[in-house]
């Protein structure tokens, strides 16, 4: 019974250690989609408290916005939604050294008023991919940092007037 008992706790203990070094273990482009995915679902509680910890310093968008703008502007964006989901649907991954840049299109579900269905209506309706650019700042699997946000179909679209 010892014996069993022994064995047990060791493989207990193996299967604790191999899921901390797991994301250790894991690509650039796989650490960089689990730090995209775990972004949309902070966007997606809402959480502005969170969300500068995923840009870098150097984060600037196509419209010219800097890290806080950009987060001031989704917040008030979002700000409608009684229920938001953000889905990601990938269309393409290439990583170069510490960067890597996610293609896909973002799809919002849920309810809410003001602007909210048109925000949403529009986001779910652009044909041309997003592009997400994250660059690794640091040693851990959690230290990808956004630097930018793209969509060609949006390059002559401004934000509006009251950002």
């Amino acid at each position: 019974m010892k014996r069993f008992l022994l064995r047990l706790i060791v493989v207990a203990l193996l299967i604790t250690a191999a899921w901390q070094v797991w994301p250790f273990l894991q690509s650039p482009e796989g650490q960089a989609r689990k730090r995209h995915m775990s972004l949309f679902e902070t966007v997606s509680k809402r959480n502005w408290k969170a969300v500068p910890a995923y840009l870098a310093e150097s984060y600037e968008d196509q419209w010219g916005q800097k890290g806080p703008e950009a987060v001031e502007v989704a917040r008030e964006l979002l700000a409608g939604f009684i229920i938001l989901e953000i889905r990601w649907e990938p269309t393409e991954a290439g990583a170069n050294d510490n960067i890597v840049k996610l293609r896909g299109h973002a799809r919002m579900e849920g309810n809410g008023l003001g602007i909210s269905q048109i925000l949403m209506t529009k986001v779910n309706q652009l044909q041309e991919p997003w592009v997400f650019t994250w660059q690794k700042d640091g040693w851990h699997p959690s230290g990808w940092r956004l630097i930018s946000i793209t969509n060609k179909e949006l390059e002559n679209v401004g934000l509006p007037a009251d950002f």
